[in-house]
């Protein structure tokens, strides 16, 4: 055989091989993957099932009085009159907050948007807005009127 050919032949069967050797890696990374997606999957499914054991004991929270003096008592349509207002007069700003955190009521302050108390008993949600370098107020809100807010902020 001519020199030229068998050098040839020799660089084809090695590019061949590691054309194989690619192929064989690539099979055993992607089962990698679907081993690692499945497993972060099922700890995702497990973290969930945490959290909502541990929040269903807490759902008296989340409930508010009985009293008539909270969020709940507002009828869907006066709620979101008062947000309106609440964004119209510029306590609340149609935009997205600096940040925000929810969590059992500790101080006991009155609603940005209702008025109404929140009960150290309820959940709450205090929203910080950005204010040009200077300290932003925080201002409390319950769950129900957060969530009315989001939705309508969106709209302006």
């Amino acid at each position: 055989m001519d020199t030229r050919l068998e050098v040839f032949l020799a660089e084809v069967k090695g590019t061949l091989m590691e054309n194989r050797l690619i192929r064989e890696r690539s099979t055993a990374l992607r089962e990698e993957s679907k081993r690692a997606r499945w497993k972060a999957l099922a700890m995702h499914e497990a973290s969930v099932r945490t959290c909502r054991q541990g929040w269903a004991g807490l759902s008296w929270l989340a409930s508010g009085g009985s009293d008539g003096d909270d969020a709940a008592a507002l009828s869907a349509e006066s709620l979101l009159e008062h947000t309106r207002d609440a964004i119209i007069s510029g306590k609340l700003p149609p935009r997205a907050s600096y940040r925000s955190w929810g969590g059992p009521s500790t101080r006991g302050e009155d609603c940005a948007i209702c008025q109404r108390s929140i009960k150290r008993t309820e959940l709450a949600y205090e929203v910080e807005f950005a204010n040009d370098g200077a300290s932003a107020p925080i201002l409390q809100l319950h769950v129900r009127c957060f969530l009315t807010w989001q939705r309508e902020r969106r709209k302006w």
